[in-house]
């Protein structure tokens, strides 16, 4: 066996020890041997399902992950960081840099995708860090070819946006274009974050016009109940200044 597989072995067996060989893990995420870097990052996020601290005492190790030249070590990457977010979303917030680099990453797996999408909807929720710096990588995965990614954005950040939606103008465009998503999960989340902006900030959104189309679009909609749709409806003709209350 070589020392990496035996580091990695003892490691395995005692976690504890971890932090006394990071200078080993550093060496093996900086080779040329992929498997290598693989295996390495597998063990860390084993490590920091019992010790997500380590996120904090050893952050270049997961920096030298997300700019792995490999893209499954990438997507452990995130992996570990959605596994701290779970149990201490402050430590999980000092990546919301490294998550908004890496999500559009086209040879992430989908898993990895909404594991990181995930994590930054819980980092918002709670945690005083702003998730704005991702609207942009957002707003592409709402498009995202994936149903289950779009889903996952849509459940997961709609709460955001509605918070602050000048934070999010790229999410708040792409709610938009998603009215007439094929996930009615999409389109219902995507139909109640638009018209709570309308009803209390209405300025925030670009087209009010275009909304309150896409919204009657939502009338012969067979799967969304057309009590909430026209409720809807009128809230954003109210907030737009076109109805009454």
């Amino acid at each position: 066996m070589s020392d990496s597989d035996n580091l990695i072995e003892m490691i395995e067996r005692d976690p504890g020890r971890f932090d006394e060989h990071v200078g080993a893990f550093r060496t093996i995420l900086e080779s040329d041997e992929t498997d290598t870097r693989r295996t390495a990052t597998r063990l860390i996020g084993d490590v920091a399902e019992v010790d997500p601290e380590i996120g904090t005492r050893h952050p270049g190790l997961l920096e030298l992950a997300f700019g792995d030249p490999d893209s499954v070590v990438r997507g452990l990457a995130v992996g570990i960081v959605a596994a701290i977010t779970k149990t201490t979303p402050e430590i999980g917030a000092d990546f919301v840099p490294q998550l908004s680099a890496v999500l559009t990453d086209e040879e992430l797996t989908g898993s990895s995708q909404m594991d990181g999408i995930r994590a930054l909807g819980k980092i918002d929720r709670e945690t005083s860090t702003s998730v704005s710096e991702a609207d942009e990588a957002l707003a592409t995965l709402l498009r995202d070819t994936n149903g289950h990614v779009r889903e996952t954005v849509a459940i997961n950040l709609d709460d955001t946006v509605k918070a602050a939606p000048r934070a999010f103008p790229a999410m708040l465009k792409a709610f938009v274009s998603v009215l007439d998503d094929s996930e009615p999960e999409v389109r219902l989340h995507a139909a109640e974050t638009l018209t709570i902006v309308a009803h209390e900030d209405v300025e925030a959104i670009e087209d009010i016009d275009m909304v309150l189309t896409g919204l009657k679009e939502l009338r012969s909609d067979q799967v969304l109940p057309t009590e909430r749709v026209e409720k809807m409806i009128n809230i954003t003709e109210v907030g737009a200044g076109y109805a009454e209350k």
